[in-house]
């Protein structure tokens, strides 16, 4: 079965792009920003690369980065 590549919006790619410099001036990984956020890390990773299934991981994310 072939891969199909989502398309991610540009609100997406902006929000990504926020929460990326955030965890960066953290110095944080997607497993620390995992713990902090009280998610998996494949939940994590799968959200930051735009293929999570829905918003679920979003708001624990940005509360972790101080986005909320």
């Amino acid at each position: 079965m072939a891969h199909v590549k989502r398309v991610l919006s540009d609100d997406f790619r902006a929000w990504k792009g926020e929460a990326t410099k955030r965890k960066v001036e953290r110095g944080w990984t997607n497993r620390d920003l995992a713990l902090r956020a009280g998610l998996s890390l494949s939940q994590v990773n799968n959200y930051m690369a735009g293929s999570y299934p829905n918003d679920y991981p979003k708001e624990p994310i940005e509360r972790a980065l101080g986005m909320r």
